[in-house]
């Protein structure tokens, strides 16, 4: 077996390096005190050659600068052992610095995001429970198998403390099932996500047509029974009023079967999310009764099963029991595994990639007919703001002419008329409010208005619905990014099983598929916590609920002690029962001023209206009493208000 003869190897190489070290020690000391004894050299190098002779089949004689220093023999003696060396130091490091800063900020990330999306306006859409579900699934993975994973990596690295699974048989049941249930369920969430996305942005219409369908369907029979009733009532009153009831309670119906539209999209996405979490748990449960102990040995940290190795390698080794499938059940645990794993991983894999590069693609077709249209429409405002130009340009030329013939006309009618009556346009020239304007132009103002509120609605809705798929895309390609490497080398080592069965019993071969498995198991377990990274930097509205959420309620909660201490101190220092009666007069105080005012308002209108009525020009004594009687009015009013702050303070 290879693992014996590399043992073998090992020690046969350790016997000569230490004989080639005494020999070389022995020649420098007899060369510098016997130079001339050529005899006791010759002996040496024939010691040496027997020795060599004796190991020929397992050793390759190395070179005298590689044995003259003893801090060489810690290392390994080939370059493959090298390169084994320094994968094991760096997926040990990377095992143990990582999963460990994914565990704390993923569990954190995900808690918060859940509270965010159930607490925000998020939550209506139907997405965001897939989405919730999602950020469950993934911390349930942190805390629970990447979580062993690691404390196995950090206590149990070698054969005699042997992994948690492998302690007992229960265990070994136990938990071979969370790390497939929680990583089939979060790739079938991601599918759901991303199906739900696809089906949004590429097929709206096809995606809301069930839903639609069914409440016109509703909505038709209902207004149907109803115009049934009102024709039985008509027959009996003829005064016209079942007929605005007819149009009032149908389209009420309408309205009220609109809403739920909204309520059976959220219990289609409950639907969904039980199905999806109860087949991943029955597809899960294969390992329960397929795993057990199973007794292997382990030779140089590395396992094999005790019914491939020789009874002559049984001698060399130390036997172990570990949690591996049990013999009885190996064709349909390997049948049954490529299905389920296909299943529950790949094909989600692949259909989360598919529907996210459509995805995109849409997008980017979208954005393009976007910035077509925005030309064109700017191209359409330019041009009609060139027409209104230029009639603005007719229409003052056509003014400037009708202006200086009316003025014409003025002159000749200002020589008939008396100055001593007074006119009635230069007092009210400059009184137009927009009553005084056509209603033509009232109009077209109002439907102006109405077409920008009309067509800033449905640009909010893209924008919103473009943030939303921008950032749930991102994490669909995380997950496609950070787990695809571990699928794939599970694949090939399911291969490696079947097609080349030998190479399983190299240890250099296994060795290095142990690290590497370690190391992209990591990696895939980054994934799990990357959620909140991607919706605080790419959700506007999650980024405004979190600093509502979080940021304003600790600075509002700041803002109050400072205010309840500074309160506090005043009452303390200032406490007077006389001001707590003014304080307590106040409402009444307020109630006459604001009397005084209204009286003192309604004798300056009437006084107005009456030299108006009577067409009476105004003097300029009188405009000055009416003047300094407001500003009295003002004044005492400013008085009155500061006797009450000071009274307060």
């Amino acid at each position: 077996m290879a693992t014996y003869s590399g043992k073998i190897v090992s020690g046969s190489n350790e016997s000569l390096l230490s004989v080639y070290d005494h020999l070389d020690d022995n020649t420098k000391n007899n060369m510098t005190s016997h130079t001339g004894d050529s005899q006791q050299f010759a002996a040496m190098l024939q010691q040496l050659y027997s020795s060599m002779s004796d190991n020929q089949s397992s050793y390759n004689f190395p070179s005298r600068s590689s044995l003259s220093s003893s801090s060489i023999r810690k290392f390994p003696a080939s370059s493959n052992d090298l390169n084994s060396y320094i994968l094991s130091v760096v997926s040990l490091w990377f095992v143990l610095l990582v999963n460990p800063i994914v565990i704390l900020f993923g569990v954190i990330g995900n808690l918060l995001a859940t509270y965010i999306l159930i607490k925000g306006n998020i939550a209506k859409l139907p997405v965001s429970f897939y989405t919730i579900m999602l950020n469950i699934s993934d911390t349930l993975n942190l805390l629970i198998p990447v979580f062993i994973f690691w404390l196995d990596n950090l206590f149990n690295r070698t054969p005699e403390r042997v992994y948690f699974r492998d302690r007992s048989n229960f265990l070994c049941k136990v938990l071979m099932c969370p790390d497939q249930l929680f990583a089939a369920l979060s790739a079938w969430y991601m599918c759901a996500i991303s199906f739900n996305r696809w089906c949004s942005v590429c097929r709206p219409s096809t995606y809301f047509f069930h839903t639609t369908a069914s409440v016109s369907k509703a909505s038709s029979s209902g207004s149907n029974n109803v115009n049934n009733k009102i024709n039985n009532g008509q027959k009996k009153d003829l005064f016209g009023t079942p007929t605005s009831s007819s149009t009032w309670f149908p389209f009420e119906y309408r309205c009220c079967m609109m809403r739920n539209i909204k309520y059976r999209q959220h219990l289609r996405a409950f639907r969904s999310i039980g199905i999806i979490t109860l087949i991943g748990i029955l597809c899960c449960l294969y390992p329960i009764f397929m795993h057990e102990l199973r007794p292997v040995m382990s030779i140089k940290r590395h396992d094999f099963d005790v019914l491939e190795t020789d009874s002559h390698d049984l001698d060399h080794s130390k036997q172990w029991t570990r949690c591996y499938y049990s013999t009885k059940h190996e064709y349909a645990y390997d049948i049954i595994g490529i299905i389920l794993t296909s299943f529950l991983h790949i094909l989600p894999l692949t259909s989360v990639a598919v529907m996210n590069i459509m995805i995109i693609v849409r997008l980017r077709k979208r954005q393009r007919l976007m910035a077509v249209s925005t030309n064109s429409a700017r191209s359409v405002l330019l041009n009609k703001k060139k027409k209104k130009a230029s009639l603005k340009q007719l229409q003052k030329h056509f003014t400037y002419k009708l202006n200086s013939s009316s003025i014409k006309e003025m002159k000749q009618t200002n020589m008939i008329i008396s100055p001593s009556t007074p006119s009635l346009v230069v007092t009210h020239k400059d009184q137009a409010t927009l009553t005084d304007s056509p209603a033509n132009s009232i109009k077209s103002k109002t439907t102006q208005v109405s077409l920008g509120s009309s067509g800033n609605a449905p640009r909010r809705h893209q924008s919103r619905d473009r943030t939303i798929t921008i950032m749930l895309v991102s994490v669909a390609l995380s997950y496609i990014i950070l787990t695809l490497p571990y699928r794939l080398f599970w694949s090939y080592n399911v291969y490696i099983k079947r097609m080349y069965p030998e190479k399983l019993k190299s240890e250099a071969y296994l060795s290095r598929m142990h690290y590497i498995d370690h190391v992209l198991r990591t990696i895939r377990n980054i994934h799990y916590g990357t959620n909140f990274i991607f919706f605080i930097f790419l959700s506007k509205p999650f980024r405004r609920k979190f600093r509502q959420l979080f940021i304003d309620r600790f600075r509002h909660n700041k803002t109050d002690q400072f205010d309840d201490q500074s309160m506090n101190t005043f009452t303390t220092n200032n406490y007077n029962p006389n001001k707590i009666n003014n304080v307590q007069n106040i409402p009444a105080i307020l109630e006459l001023i604001n009397e005084k005012n209204h009286k003192q308002n309604h004798v300056i209108k009437t006084e107005r209206s009456t030299r108006t009525s009577n067409h009476e020009t105004p003097s300029l004594i009188d405009d000055a009493r009416i003047q300094e009687d407001e500003l009295c009015s003002i004044i005492e009013l400013e008085l009155e208000r500061n006797e009450l702050l000071d009274e307060l303070k």
